[in-house]
């Protein structure tokens, strides 16, 4: 099957008070190229056609990037695009509009982006917040952390897209789960090419993965690879300087969370409760996906209390996630030392809550264990975000 037209019906609107940009002006061959990925990606195929023309990009290395970025462990095939464009189209490089930003921030409204949010405020950079809806199986949840946040801080400019993929992301779901291919690079080509149709000579776009994140090879839409080659193509393409990356690459997002609690919650009225990560959620938050998971570790680490809107706390492992799953990652050395110690703050933080077989586990740790807890404890009481 040969992936060739966009079929899918997208749009996407500004409203602003300050300045206006129509819809075709987003939708570039990034653009296109980044949404021709994800619906090859859910249909199995390898050739992708373009209608459109990029500047000074060698496709055999475009093609070759775009696998790497959907080549994540969990795809149902490993995948070799072989990319090709309409060689008769014409470059388009009309600059339309004057942007009155410094970033473009990929905002879904869960813990790291909206930290994105407020570290921005906080360096009094420009942003304009950037929300993708796709169909995503959460994006009710995802609607209304955004407006409540927006809301509060009092920012009216965002820049919403929509792309119609429902029926390929539910289609998917048995081989993707809560995957969407090329999300992250759906996001970036998004924010790229309003600043590329811009009089801007500038950008920048904020993706916020953490450092656990970044350093993990199977995160591809996150890792510095990612960050680093998705900026060179950007700039090669629109001769301008495009600059993709994380302002936490080198945080945890422990860290990140005890910062907020001692510098932003009273400062902006917004705290990581209300903020939304669940894969699965349509009125509260599962508490049994690996996300849920990893943001109650990181939130009691960080000295917050779990979510009170939880249907499950994961820490009392209903689905034996931590027992068959997450334990054995340890053991086997698949997650970071951060991510370890701060499951074992966590631990130490629900004892009331964990079930038998876990406290047993807790109160085996070696005396080793035991002080790089106490390190860690430190490591997180000291950290400061710049």
């Amino acid at each position: 099957m040969n992936i060739g037209k966009i079929s899918t019906k997208y749009s996407q609107t500004i409203i602003t008070e300050d300045f206006s940009i129509k819809p075709i002006d987003i939708v570039d061959n990034y653009t296109k190229l980044s949404i021709l990925v994800a619906l090859a990606a859910y249909n199995k195929t390898n050739y992708i056609f373009l209608d459109d023309k990029f500047n000074k990009i060698n496709l055999q290395f475009l093609s070759k990037f775009m696998s790497y970025v959907v080549n994540h462990p969990n795809s149902p095939k490993k995948f070799k695009f072989k990319i090709e464009q309409n060689i008769n189209t014409e470059l388009s490089n009309n600059k339309k509009n004057d942007i009155p930003y410094d970033v473009i921030l990929s905002f879904s409204g869960g813990i790291d982006s909206t930290a994105g949010l407020l570290y921005c405020l906080d360096n009094k950079l420009k942003v304009l917040p950037l929300w993708v809806n796709f169909g995503q199986k959460n994006k009710e949840a995802e609607k209304k952390s955004i407006n409540y946040i927006l809301g509060k801080l009092n920012i009216k400019n965002l820049l919403k897209s929509e792309i119609d993929i429902e029926k390929q992301i539910l289609k998917g779901w048995k081989d993707w789960d809560f995957i969407v291919p090329a999300r992250n690079f759906i996001f970036a080509s998004i924010a790229n090419s309003i600043f590329k149709s811009s009089n801007n000579s500038k950008g920048m776009i904020f993706i916020c993965a953490v450092k656990e994140e970044m350093r993990k090879w199977k995160h591809r839409d996150k890792s510095k690879y990612f960050f680093k080659t998705s900026s060179s193509l950007f700039s090669k393409d629109s001769e301008k300087n495009i600059y993709l990356c994380s302002p936490f690459e080198k945080y945890s997002k422990t860290e990140v969370l005890y910062w907020w609690k001692n510098n932003w919650e009273k400062k902006y009225g917004i705290s990581p409760h209300d903020t939304s990560t669940c894969y699965y959620n349509f009125k509260n938050p599962c508490g049994r996906c690996r996300a849920c998971f990893r943001r109650t570790v990181s939130l009691l680490a960080a000295g917050y209390e779990i979510d009170n809107n939880l249907q499950v706390n994961p820490l009392t492992d209903p689905d034996n996630f931590i027992k068959n799953i997450w334990i054995p990652e340890i053991n086997a050395g698949k997650i970071s030392r951060t991510g370890k110690l701060d499951f074992y703050i966590a631990m130490e933080k629900s004892r009331h809550a964990l079930p038998s077989y876990l406290l047993e586990y807790y109160n085996k740790l070696p005396w080793q264990t035991m002080k790089a807890i106490s390190r860690r404890k430190k490591e997180i009481l000291s950290v400061k975000l710049k």
